[in-house]
């Protein structure tokens, strides 16, 4: 009892919270009633169950063996064709045809399956329905595929030529159908037709396949975007003329049970059925956006919509009553749960007319300033040599060591060697006699679109009415143009560039559409540093059901090489922040790409509900994950981490001043896992990594002498300087997949390196290189930085940008994202 009170406690304080951070709530409220499938199942079982009741209330008719047989009879047909219709839909297009093809299949069988057929007549009367709504499938799919036809208009074609066909081979209704066959088809164990179990039992097993297996997933990103799938490998040919062919094929095999139902000839026999299926389907839950919808959802709906009909006579209503309550409830359905289809519907065709005016491609990006006077982004030739002389060498790598005085040669990209008095000839010498040299430090995450809001919530917290999720997540992201976040995500990286660091990730939360996707990804091009960017889903507002398709975009357009200065990763938005199901699906997309996977986790409150221990025990944690954060995991999560290989990103400063959590260095030291260290937040933080590193120093020493003073003998033991460079450094490059290119000095990676001035007036003199980067340097100390070899910051000053013009850029968006979300800056 106390085990479930203490539920109840978590399960209101967890309310509060989402209320309080607005934004969240929001989604919460969206996952329930939009994004679960079975959300629109259960709502009409539960409403099928009230009207059974109601009826059975009332009449004692309706629970009779005889009406429960009846009912279920007439569902089969319907559930069917619905089904046939499902198929469809779940490619991406709409079958008006259906209804025509039961039709021409109840025809067919008034010719062949009559009273005196021969069981081989029979079988060859199957085979030829079967065939025909194979062939009926195979001509939409030729009219949609290669002539072109919108489907609406194609299958409405096929429609009107299947009814000629029908009204003259059967003008009038005719032709007895076998009964013994009709019979033996409807056969029922008690009240229950054994052509419905099987057909319920078909229809799991094809859940089954369309939402846990990859041939299912590849079809639903068929149906949500064929040119994203394409990119990616999927033969949509062949799968969505498949999804016309088993479609054609359904319909036919309702046919069958509509025959049952008619017994003769009727050339108007599934003249209703087009939208009677077309209205279960979305009852069911699918989308006519394509990509969604469920196999079960289409039995139930069927079953709901039969049941209105069933039970007009056992309460004394006409038929007509029937009909417009079907259009009601379709009505209901688009509004529930296909509006935001609807409305990207006619957004998505809206801008194609744009683009077919104007001639533009969807990464064509306008407003975008010029801020840059040199090349940032070229490569530098091959067998160009630099050398950096005589400076204090920091490599990073245990098996070089470091030296008080030694050179390292750079050639083309890459670091040629290292040590004292290095052969050369014909090298640039760069004089590092004042430096310390060493690999530039690596930011594991770090949210760079907020660049334009650097310090404007200097005082507030992660959650509640005034914290950052509501305000910057909430407010401020929705007012971001493509513009803004080019501007936003290029000063930031241009801030990381200056403070010496040259590898970053950008958690990216800012993808509000296509073009602020290629936005961000062109200001980290043009910044020319190292990254990896991490698309994120906005985590305002309702999610674009075709996200994943942008996601998969971004990969194959950008990325279709790992060989490159930027890498892809998918920002994740965490198991704590969004349904399980939808978790699993992110990471299994992320994994169909070969995309790393990066996301928040043990995150204030949130991450209080062993959401990733979920997430373990599904075998879903891997070694191509880091987790950001991890505060508020029990440690049952953090050891799954530890064993699974994954990679953890800590953000001391911002977990502690914001309220995530204690940041949790220990816990992973114990275990064996050095962490990496991220900025996170400009809108709280600064964007350096000295503040990163003396701050998770100082936590760790503090909480081991803490329990040192209080008698503990098992404290634990203090980390170095040492340690916390190699976070900022090689155990970043680990954490972005990158170990094998930058992160230390190895002959061979990349020459990622930056100089620090050992003769400003901070630091000088310098006693211990590794103590005086941790604790006495800080970005005023940055006199160098090279990425690939390229220099981008030379004697103090950052190369290639016009600054000025830059400043410029940055007030103009920030002033206009001020504006927009409202937001009026703080009094001084």
């Amino acid at each position: 009892m106390l085990e479930l009170i203490n539920l109840a406690r978590r399960k209101i304080k967890n309310a509060i919270r989402d209320i309080r951070n607005g934004s969240m709530l929001w989604q919460k409220i969206k996952h329930v009633f939009r994004v679960r499938a079975w959300t629109s199942v259960a709502f009409q079982i539960i409403l099928i169950l009230i009207v059974a009741n109601y009826t059975a209330s009332k009449s004692l008719a309706f629970l009779s063996e005889f009406n429960l047989k009846s009912l279920l009879l007439a569902t089969i047909p319907l559930a069917l064709v619905t089904m046939a219709q499902m198929n469809a839909l779940v490619a991406g297009y709409l079958d008006i045809s259906v209804g025509s093809i039961m039709t021409m299949g109840v025809i067919i069988a008034s010719f062949m399956i009559i009273d005196d057929a021969s069981a081989s007549v029979i079988a060859l009367a199957i085979l030829a329905i079967l065939a025909m709504g194979i062939f009926v499938g195979l001509f939409n799919a030729t009219l949609v595929r290669w002539v072109k036809l919108p489907a609406i208009i194609a299958t409405l074609a096929t429609l009107s030529i299947l009814d000629g066909i029908a009204l003259s081979l059967r003008p009038i209704a005719a032709g007895l159908i076998n009964f013994d066959f009709l019979d033996s088809i409807t056969e029922t164990v008690g009240f229950i037709p054994i052509a419905f179990i099987v057909m319920f039992i078909a229809a799991i097993l094809w859940d089954i396949w369309l939402y846990a297996t990859p041939a299912g997933l590849t079809l639903r990103a068929v149906g949500y975007d064929a040119q994203a799938a394409r990119r990616i490998g999927a033969a949509t040919t062949r799968i969505r003329v498949g999804a016309f062919v088993m479609s054609g094929l359904m319909a036919a095999v309702a046919s069958f049970f509509l025959a049952a139902q008619v017994g003769v000839g009727d050339p108007r026999a599934g003249s209703s059925y087009a939208l009677s299926s077309l209205a279960a389907a979305v009852l069911g839950g699918s989308s006519l956006m394509g990509g969604r919808g469920t196999f079960i959802g289409a039995i139930v709906s069927a079953l709901f919509l039969t049941l209105i009909i069933n039970i007009l006579p056992l309460l004394g209503l006409s038929n007509v009553v029937g009909l417009l309550a079907i259009g009601v409830l379709l009505l209901l359905g688009l509004a529930f749960y296909q509006i935001n289809d609807l409305k990207e519907l006619i957004k998505l065709n809206y801008k194609r007319v744009q683009r077919l005016m104007k001639g533009s491609r969807l990464n064509q990006l306008r407003d975008l300033p010029k801020v840059y006077v040199g090349d940032a982004t070229s490569f530098p030739p091959e067998k160009k040599q630099i050398v950096l002389k005589g400076g204090t060498v920091l490599t990073m790598d245990p098996s070089l060591g470091n030296f008080r005085n030694a050179d390292v040669l750079i050639e083309g990209t890459k670091i040629k060697a290292v040590g004292p008095n290095l052969a050369y000839n014909g090298a640039e010498v760069i004089d590092a006699s004042n430096m310390i040299v060493m690999p530039g430090f690596v930011d594991t995450h770090r949210h760079i679109w907020e660049g334009l809001l650097r310090n404007v919530g200097a005082d507030t917290p992660l959650e509640g009415r005034e914290g950052y999720i509501r305000f910057v997540l909430g407010k401020f992201a929705p007012a971001f143009r493509p513009q803004d976040a080019y501007v936003g995500n290029l000063v930031s990286a241009l801030g990381a560039l200056d403070a010496g660091i040259t590898t970053l990730l950008d958690w990216s939360h800012i993808q509000g559409s296509p073009e602020h996707t290629d936005a961000v990804i062109k200001a980290l091009q043009d910044s020319g540093m190292r990254g990896v960017f991490a698309y994120g889903f906005p985590w305002w507002g309702d999610w674009n059901d075709r996200q994943p398709s942008w996601f998969v975009r971004a990969a194959k357009e950008y990325f279709s090489s790992k060989d490159q200065l930027l890498t892809y990763a998918l920002a994740a938005p965490g198991p704590e922040f969004v349904d399980f199901e939808i978790a699993r699906d992110h990471w299994k997309l992320a994994r169909e790409v070969d995309a790393r996977i990066t996301t928040h986790v043990g995150v204030g409150s949130y991450g209080q509900e062993g959401k990733v221990q979920e997430m373990g025990e599904a075998g879903l944690l891997r070694e191509d994950t880091t987790y950001i954060h991890c505060t508020t995991l029990n440690l049952t999560e953090i050891q799954m981490i530890v064993d699974t290989g994954g990679t953890v990103s800590l953000a001391a400063p911002v977990e502690m001043m914001m309220g995530h959590g204690m940041p949790p260095i220990q816990k992973f030291l114990d275990r064996g896992l050095k962490p990496s260290l991220s900025v996170d937040v400009e809108t709280n933080v600064p964007g350096d990594m000295f503040t990163q590193m003396r701050s998770v120093m100082s936590l760790q020493r503090a909480m081991s002498f803490e329990r040192q003073l209080a008698g503990d003998t098992k404290a634990p033991d203090l980390i170095s300087s040492r340690d916390v460079l190699e976070y900022a450094t090689i155990e970043g490059a680990r954490a972005n997949g990158l170990a094998h290119k930058t992160g230390s000095l190895t002959p061979g990676k990349e020459a990622d390196v930056i100089m620090l001035r050992t003769d400003k007036p901070n630091v000088f003199p310098v006693n211990d290189p590794i103590g005086a980067v941790v604790w006495s340097m800080d970005t005023s100390n940055v006199d160098s930085v090279f990425v690939a070899g390229k220099p981008m910051k030379r004697n103090g000053e950052l190369l290639h940008v016009d600054w000025n013009s830059m400043k410029k850029a940055v007030i103009e968006s920030r002033d206009y994202v001020m504006s927009k979300s409202g937001f009026k800056l703080p009094k001084i």
